[in-house]
């Protein structure tokens, strides 16, 4: 008669009193790597019936990534292509999996002569938490994909402050934003509201701007607890190096987007910006030398030669966004676009209101100089006592959270 029953865990008994082989997310410990797709090429065009009527927009919705026809050519070979481009951009384990399923959606049924449009795959991707940029790189590579979205916010506010005057051009930007992202005394407005708003007004900004560029107001510099409230908002390398940029050489977002890392020489202690050299002062070159260091260590297998990169870039070769550039100023009296105006002011009142020397050093047109020049000079031409509390000099002690502003001239930066 049995009267007990040893009682276990599930997977705690083992016959040989073994403990069991710990298992890897996965697979087994030691299981070997897949092995990659075999190559695959664009497959050859077939005859088939041309539509009546050209091509009618597909549901992508209705389809599920998971059944699709594993026997397609087209998608054997996007999966080809996707291998490819991970091993060239450092995809993890999880996006290239996840571009494998994004890329059965659009694929599935897919023929000779068909195109994949934005507005047909953006929404079922999204809804389905799949990549939707690392799927339509592959899709770009195949020749198969085209862009129909609309343009981003970005883009569309660089096209409308497009011909208006640096002085009403900065102001309406920010206005532009202040609308959008909301400040501290006001609530965000929707992207059309302001699409609207700046719609409505730029005609008469452009007129505005052919007739009073030259009398807008004298450019104000920033005052130290200004800059202070901007630095304290930069706690990241990535931010710190952004405020540097903008700070001391006067940097606009869209260049430093823009910045490879073929435009540093840290051995020669030069940094070109939008194809001007210029020499690397000591406050900048730690700040670069602290952001390369986290760079590799966050991203130790990217291919994207940016300069600057975030979680989205990293895996891709593009820049990153004025948005995420900016991010950390909006808000602030000191956005990057007021500390690019305040360092090309400083410099016209260091060295004296000579256009001349600021179009050398910053690469300004005519107009651009003589109008810094002009508010140096008003600046300068005011009373000691009202001048000094609006200077502050390069060793502000704003700047030293993150270092000290470069003492060095930029005469000869050429």
């Amino acid at each position: 008669m049995v009267r007990h029953h040893q009682l276990f865990f599930m997977g705690m008994h083992h016959r040989n009193g073994s403990a069991p082989t710990p298992r890897r997310r996965g697979g087994q410990r030691g299981a070997p790597r897949k092995p990659p797709p075999a190559p695959a090429w664009r497959p050859n065009a077939d005859w088939r019936q041309l539509p009546l009527f050209g091509q009618v927009p597909r549901d992508y919705g209705r389809l599920d990534p998971s059944g699709g026809d594993l026997t397609s050519r087209w998608l054997t070979w996007a999966k080809y292509l996707a291998y490819r481009l991970a091993e060239a951009r450092g995809w993890g384990r999880n996006i290239r999996f996840a571009v494998n399923r994004g890329l059965a959606l659009p694929l599935t049924g897919y023929v000779e002569g068909d195109v994949i449009r934005h507005s047909e795959i953006f929404a079922p991707l999204r809804s389905r938490d799949l990549p939707v940029g690392h799927v339509i790189t592959v899709l770009e590579e195949m020749g198969i994909f085209e862009d129909d979205s609309e343009p981003s916010f970005e883009g569309w506010l660089a096209k409308r402050l497009e011909g208006l005057a640096p002085g009403i051009r900065s102001e309406t930007e920010r206005w532009t934003r202040v609308l959008r992202d909301g400040g501290p005394r006001s609530l965000p407005r929707r992207e059309g509201t302001v699409w609207l708003y700046l719609n409505r007004v730029r005609p008469a900004l452009l007129e505005w701007s052919n007739s009073y560029d030259h009398r807008c107001a004298v450019l104000q510099p920033l005052v130290p607890a200004q800059v202070d409230r901007s630095v304290a908002a930069a706690t990241t390398p990535a931010t710190r190096l952004i405020l540097a940029l903008a700070a001391v050489h006067a940097a606009r977002v869209a260049q430093i987007a823009t910045l490879m890392l073929d435009d540093i020489d840290i051995g020669n202690r030069r940094l070109a910006i939008a194809g001007r050299v210029r020499p690397l002062d000591d406050l900048t070159l730690k700040l670069l030398l602290d952001w390369l260091k986290h760079r590799r260590k966050r991203w130790p297998n990217t291919a994207n030669h940016h300069l600057l990169i975030n979680n989205q870039t990293a895996t891709k070769t593009s820049r990153a966004s004025n948005h995420w550039i900016s991010a950390s100023m909006r808000g602030q009296d000191a956005t990057l676009e007021r500390l690019r105006v305040d360092r090309r002011l400083e410099e016209a009142l260091t060295h004296g209101p000579d256009p001349l020397h600021l179009a050398e050093v910053f690469g300004l047109d005519e107009k651009i100089a003589m109008r810094y020049a002009d508010s140096a000079r008003a600046l300068l031409e005011r009373p000691a006592e009202r001048l000094w509390p609006l200077c502050h000099v390069e060793d502000d002690v704003a700047f030293r959270a993150v270092g000290t502003r470069s003492q060095k001239s930029y005469r000869g930066a050429q």
